[in-house]
């Protein structure tokens, strides 16, 4: 079973990029580029630092050397939804792809798979397990975190520890269940 990335400040931002599968199309002297028709498509996440903490960096180049670099997949939890400021509420509709936190952080978000309304008093108990689902009156929540790897590949351990602390960023890509 996967790992999950290391707790790192939440401040770190983290941008998801959908990453779509191309195909070349050549006909005569001319190519084009097209996008094939992929309802989900996989994710590229970009991981900023503004200010890297050496204490983090740490963290980080050791959890790649231990991935193994992009061959081991893990859980990544996207630090800015877990502590958002709009936590879940009560008695409140929530459509498909709606995204909360628990009223008390617990570094997670739940995104709504199944639209509805919300309990009228009592906050749903949030499962702490990879894609854990709770019912919460009519509506249904699952655990937001991602699985991915790492973008750079174990050979460039040198590479992927330059990006870290020159240009800020790592990446990950989405691996598919």
């Amino acid at each position: 079973m996967p790992l999950n990335f290391p707790t790192v400040k939440s401040k770190y931002s983290l941008i998801e990029m959908p990453s779509y599968d191309v195909t070349i199309i050549k006909y005569g002297f001319r190519v084009e580029q097209r996008i094939l028709n992929d309802p989900d498509p996989v994710r590229t996440f970009e991981m900023n630092f503004e200010s890297l903490l050496l204490s983090d960096a740490v963290l980080i180049l050791n959890f790649f050397h231990a991935r193994h670099g992009n061959y081991e997949s893990f859980y990544l939890q996207n630090r800015e939804e877990a502590y958002r400021p709009a936590p879940w509420r009560p008695a409140t509709t929530y459509y498909a792809g709606d995204i909360v936190r628990p009223v008390s952080p617990n570094g997670r978000s739940y995104r709504c798979t199944t639209a509805g309304t919300s309990h009228a008093a009592d906050e749903p108990t949030w499962p702490a397990l990879y894609h854990g689902t709770v019912l919460d009156n009519s509506a249904v929540w699952t655990e937001n975190s991602r699985r991915v790897r790492f973008v750079e590949p174990s050979t460039r351990f040198d590479n992927f520890k330059y990006s870290l602390y020159s240009f800020g960023a790592i990446q990950f890509l989405e691996v598919p269940e």
